[in-house]
Formats: structure tokens, C-alpha cells, sequence
């Protein structure tokens, strides 16, 4: 297996000091510690558990004033790695949001893209999991606000900082996932493309 390392540094604001972050093939590990760089805080690949990421405003007194590039990991043991990028009144707005695209993509790479993969195996194999808080079965998915959903009549919408998974015999009948606030949206999202892809795929061969 080709070894991957990619290392940022981030500065959180103007007056913060540079952290080092690295992004391994085994691990990852980031120097958070406001005072004592000598101890940065490290996952193993395998004990990553899942990622959350949004670009929240900041507000003044009657405007918004800046952005947050916010990306959180949490460990299995429900430790969390914060990451945070802020830019106010547009000054580094440029260089942090590509620092933050730069980040994300590294991070999906390196250990989301496999995360995803192995979840679509289980579905091949005929296993039932939950994700985001979603169950899905090689039959459809199954929730609360949707009830049991057969993949035939399942629907989804993709927006910038959220999407929908929808009943297609009802569109009023939905779960929305937000990037933000849900564990692992982005890998329920790459699930379920493929998922539903595949499926088109398989109806136009027969």
C-alpha cells in the first residue's frame, strides 16, 4: 500500500500560533495544545470514527464579520480533534478556504474514501449497518421519519451544506443531513450515490 503524508500548518487566527497537522496513511495527528507543542493529540487510521466540516459565520453587532472553516474528528472512543480556520473582515478568506478544500480532500483520501468503500462492501455482501444514524440493508434504508424505504423509491438531493434522502412516491416525506452537525454525512452521501448509481446502472443492462 502506497504510504501517503500531507502536513498543514494551521494558524487559527492572526494572533494564534502555527499547529502542525499531519495527515498519514496510519494515522493522524495534530499538535492542538495551545502551550505544548511536544504533545499533539494522535488517532490511528483505525480508531478514526468519523467527520463533520462547515463554514459557520461570524457575526458582529448588524453583519456578519468573518468565517470559521471548522473540520472535527472523532476517535471511537469519542475524542475529538477540532480543527479551526478564521478569517475576518475577508482578510485571509482566500488562503484559508483553500487550505480547508486542501485539508478535506487529504483527509477523504486518506482515510473517508476507504471508509465509504468498505460500507458499499457490506451492502454487496448483503449486510445491514448504520451510518449517520441511518440503517441501511441491502433491501433500502430504514428511519424514523422515512419508515422502511425500498432503494427503488429512494430519492436523494445534494446541496451545499446538506443533503436529502427522500420517499420519490413522496417528496414531502425526507431526512436532510447537514455536513456540520451529522458524524460522517459525507460518507453516508458517497454511500448512497454510489448505491443509487449502481442501481440505474443495473436497470438499464436488463
Amino acid at each position: 500500500m502506497e504510504v501517503l503524508k500531507t502536513t498543514f500548518l494551521i494558524q487559527s487566527s492572526i494572533f494564534d500560533r502555527k499547529h502542525l497537522l499531519t495527515i498519514h496513511t496510519d494515522f493522524i495527528s495534530f499538535d492542538n495544545d495551545a502551550l505544548n507543542p511536544q504533545t499533539p493529540t494522535t488517532f490511528s487510521k483505525t480508531d478514526i470514527e468519523s467527520i463533520r466540516y462547515a463554514i459557520d459565520s461570524v457575526h458582529g453587532w448588524i453583519f456578519r464579520i468573518g468565517r470559521t472553516y471548522r473540520i472535527e474528528l472523532r476517535s471511537s472512543t469519542g475524542k475529538i480533534i477540532r480543527i479551526r480556520l478564521r478569517s475576518f473582515y475577508g482578510i485571509r478568506r482566500k488562503s484559508l478556504g483553500k487550505k480547508y478544500g486542501d485539508i478535506l480532500r487529504a483527509m477523504h483520501q486518506t482515510y473517508f474514501n476507504e471508509m465509504a468503500a468498505h460500507y458499499v462492501r457490506l451492502l454487496g455482501n448483503e449486510l445491514s449497518f448504520t451510518l449517520a444514524g441511518l440503517l441501511l440493508s441491502p433491501d433500502g434504508v430504514d428511519d424514523a421519519k422515512l419508515g422502511k424505504l425500498p432503494w427503488s423509491f429512494v430519492g436523494m438531493k445534494s446541496y451545499f451544506t446538506y443533503f436529502a434522502i427522500y420517499d420519490m412516491r413522496d417528496a414531502g416525506k425526507y431526512r436532510s443531513f447537514d455536513y456540520g452537525v451529522d458524524w460522517n454525512t459525507a460518507v453516508l452521501h458517497a454511500v448512497v450515490d454510489f448505491t443509487l448509481r449502481k442501481r440505474v446502472e443495473q436497470m438499464k443492462m436488463e
